[in-house]
């Protein structure tokens, strides 16, 4: 949702720096799904430029050496699919710290799947958070949800820059979910920083959603950062490798395993091939009828979309209703 949420506040004049990453142990990170409309390696210089005209951008940490001994380990642990828990609090840390961050808002995922799992782990890594930020003058704030589906219908970085689109565009494919996490967590930065009145931030970071301004924001990023032209998310199409399976009974959805999404979307290719991943037309707390869609798999080969069907008959209940 970041790159919802990065146009948003920077529409309301504040700086905003953001440096994402690359996937460790999900089937895209930040960049990885921007990176299939713009550029986001950069050289500093470039990005210097970029936030000093947008107030904001939107790239890859490592493409500036920010934190180089944060991009050895994760040149390590991304092919070992793992990141400790003290490793992603200062990995988060460290790139703030370097870009001179002064109020942060941290999204904090829990549960199965998740990087932290539990709600005694939740307690730890926010506390870790504090601590860190208190020592480095840092304001925070942490944003803790339970994630029991992903947060939108695309899952690797062509399916889930596409469902960015349509939150921007208004479209009525566009997945709520998603929309309503950047928004609230849109107004509570917007809080943090004093920059709207107290209460106000989530109706005002709406506004600017829905009235263009975040839309017309994120591509005046993406163009000065070096993106060809605009694009549509009609523009994205899926790759026709594919394979498709339905519901076999009604219901209505509880939970969708994120740990059993990511392994399925790795085997399909995801990150690395761009078009790669899964369509979910259900998320939870969505109804389904039985003969309807679930989930599509989408592979850049017949071979790859095997290897993908086959990870998930594995795991053919991951989607609980």
């Amino acid at each position: 949702m970041t790159p919802i949420l990065v146009p948003i506040v920077a529409s309301f004049g504040l700086t905003v720096p953001n440096t994402s990453s690359r996937s460790i142990t999900t089937p895209a990170g930040t960049s990885d799904m921007l990176e299939v409309i713009m550029p986001v390696t950069l050289p500093k210089e470039k990005i210097i430029e970029t936030v000093k005209k947008e107030n904001a951008c939107l790239v890859w940490g490592g493409s500036m050496q920010i934190a180089p001994a944060d991009d050895v380990l994760i040149n390590i642990e991304r092919p070992l699919h793992m990141e400790s828990q003290d490793k992603y609090m200062v990995s988060i840390i460290a790139k703030k710290i370097a870009m001179k961050v002064s109020h942060l808002l941290v999204d904090i995922p829990y549960g199965k799947g998740a990087k932290v799992h539990s709600l005694e782990e939740l307690t730890e890594v926010k506390a870790g958070f504090e601590n860190l930020a208190r020592q480095f003058g840092i304001v925070l704030d942490v944003y803790p949800r339970e994630a029991l589906s992903p947060d939108g219908y695309g899952v690797g970085p062509l399916l889930e820059i596409r469902d960015v689109l349509r939150v921007f565009e208004r479209s009525p494919q566009r997945p709520q979910m998603l929309e309503s996490l950047a928004i609230d967590m849109a107004g509570r930065l917007l809080e943090l920083a004093c920059a709207v009145p107290e209460g106000q931030g989530n109706a005002m970071a709406r506004a600017k959603l829905e009235s263009g301004e975040a839309e017309e924001k994120f591509w005046s990023i993406a163009l000065e950062q070096g993106a060809e032209k605009k694009v549509r998310s009609t523009d994205l199409i899926e790759t026709e490798c594919s394979h498709t399976v339905a519901a076999d009974h009604s219901g209505m959805i509880s939970r969708s395993g994120n740990e059993e999404v990511v392994k399925i979307a790795r085997a399909l290719g995801a990150p690395f091939i761009k078009e790669a991943g899964m369509y979910l037309y259900k998320l939870q707390g969505d109804s389904v009828t039985a003969g309807e869609p679930l989930v599509t798999l989408y592979a850049s080969s017949p071979e790859r979309l095997d290897i993908g069907v086959e990870v998930l008959s594995q795991h053919k209940n991951f989607i609980e209703y």
